[in-house]
């Protein structure tokens, strides 16, 4: 991992070599960088350090292991970081001025080292010694004397066992490893890593331990993705609990539309509306003024009526997953909105500048999207504490991340970039970063040392991404 240094001589910036890179035995999934045909069966770190310590090039080995790398062998441990710029950012070596020439280098001088070239001609040398070892023991052989033969023809007494003996012992320890095998399996079932291995498509590294809550909150983004079923609407922990009369509730793909009778219901606060075929909100929806909870995911609605903008006590708009092209600029005179959701639409790709306007929004989350980049919108809420952009297609985020003083929790995983802006070390108030780490090749060191803040790299998980080749 290469951290934000100005000296390209500096240690932080070698580049870095794992004996997988470079393993014909590996796939591209478990690690391998270059073409099978070009690479070499099996390295190891030592073979790696040798090969370019014999190049001149500069280089020092850690003891780290690859993430995918699941053999624990001391032969696939290590890695070898070496300098390929000098202080001016000039080449060390013509030859080898990039992470591909060095590691087609040694791919093409590992097979010369002495150690490779003694190994296939140890094998003949065997190979006749056992030859010579058959002959000697031809002639021993001849050599016995007839006393010998006659020991060998004398009777030997073989001890008979108990069949049914030994059974038992063998069906009690059966049995205890089976007693073993269902309490293993009962303590993987009651904790956090069967629910992970079932649903997520993660692994997660992060080098602070992660408290309860915060791992709920990482299984309520991680796993929408992949759930099926309809989520029955919670409330918040510090909000009144509504009478029921005041509240709308509709799902089922059997509804097309909504019912007559919700026209008349004029004294309704929420509504909830999952899993139904519905593509469009009626525009009497206007005279619902008391109305502060439209949650409607899961549906086929293709577009929001412009008359949502005249709600001014909607506190929560929940559009996940359904059609969405666009939102409506009206959106932004909601300006008690505190929680909006817009999560799965596939072809939204930007929001409209109005929803600047939302300065009380505490929660906003785009994430399954297709953003290129983060709404210019959203860096004006001042109040916003979580924000969700993962899934879509950001390559980087803006220098003026830190107007967001108030922000706490950002996810940005599964996107297209390949660092982090130094402007996020500025925002006090973070405590949680969600990212890729297979993609992500600079971060601020500061982010990593930060005592206050969650930084935590997920890595695609072998459970749920296994193929006929292993990964």
């Amino acid at each position: 991992m290469a951290h934000l240094t100005e000296n390209p001589a500096d240690k932080e910036r070698f580049i870095c070599i794992y004996p997988g890179y470079i393993n014909s035995k590996k796939t591209l999934a478990e690690g391998r960088r270059i073409p099978a045909k070009k690479a070499v069966e099996n390295p190891s770190c030592a073979e790696i350090r040798d090969v370019l310590m014999a190049a001149g090039m500069n280089i020092y080995v850690e003891n780290k292991l690859h993430p995918r790398e699941w053999n624990r062998d001391a032969q696939f441990k290590g890695r070898v970081r070496v300098q390929i710029k000098q202080e001016d950012g000039s080449p060390c070596q013509e030859n080898l001025a990039s992470r591909k020439e060095v590691m087609y280098y040694v791919c093409e001088m590992i097979p010369k080292l002495k150690t490779r070239t003694q190994k296939s001609g140890g094998a003949d040398t065997s190979s006749h010694q056992g030859d010579g070892g058959k002959k000697s023991k031809k002639k021993k052989k001849l050599e016995v004397s007839p006393s010998a033969v006659m020991r060998f023809k004398r009777s030997v007494d073989v001890p008979v066992y108990d069949l049914s003996l030994i059974r038992s012992m063998w069906e009690g320890r059966a049995k205890v490893y089976r007693q073993r095998q269902n309490r293993e399996q009962e303590r993987v079932e009651k904790s956090a890593l069967a629910k992970i291995n079932q649903h997520w498509q993660y692994r997660i590294q992060c080098k602070k331990a992660l408290k309860d809550g915060e791992v709920a909150r990482l299984q309520q983004y991680l796993e929408r993705s992949t759930l099926t079923d309809i989520q029955p609407y919670q409330e918040p922990a510090d909000s009144q609990v509504e009478e029921d009369k005041y509240r709308f509730e509709l799902d089922g793909e059997a509804w097309m539309e909504l019912p007559v009778e919700l026209r008349t219901m004029l004294y309704l606060r929420e509504w909830h509306i999952r899993g139904t075929k519905i593509q469009r909100l009626p525009d009497y929806i206007v005279q619902f003024q008391d109305l502060s909870v439209l949650d409607i995911p899961k549906n086929s609605i293709e577009a929001l009526p412009v008359e949502i903008g005249k709600l001014f006590k909607l506190r929560e708009l929940n559009v996940n997953y359904n059609r969405l092209s666009s939102v409506p600029p009206e959106l932004g005179d909601c300006e008690n909105l505190e929680w909006l959701e817009l999560t799965g639409n596939q072809h939204l790709s930007e929001l409209p500048f109005e929803l600047s306007n939302l300065k009380k929004l505490k929660h906003l989350d785009i994430a399954e999207n297709r953003f290129a980049s983060i709404p210019i919108c959203a860096l004006r809420m001042n109040s916003l504490q979580l924000l969700d952009i993962s899934n879509n297609v950001l390559t980087d985020l803006p220098e003026d991340m830190d107007r967001l003083e108030e922000l706490e929790t950002l996810f940005v995983h599964k996107n297209r970039m390949s660092y982090l802006p130094h402007c996020l070390t500025n925002i006090s108030s973070l405590k949680m970063i969600v990212v890729s780490g297979d993609e992500l090749t600079c971060i601020p060191t500061k982010l990593c040392e930060t005592s206050t803040l969650k930084f935590i790299r997920l890595y695609d998980s072998p459970v749920g991404n296994v193929k006929n080749d292993g990964e």
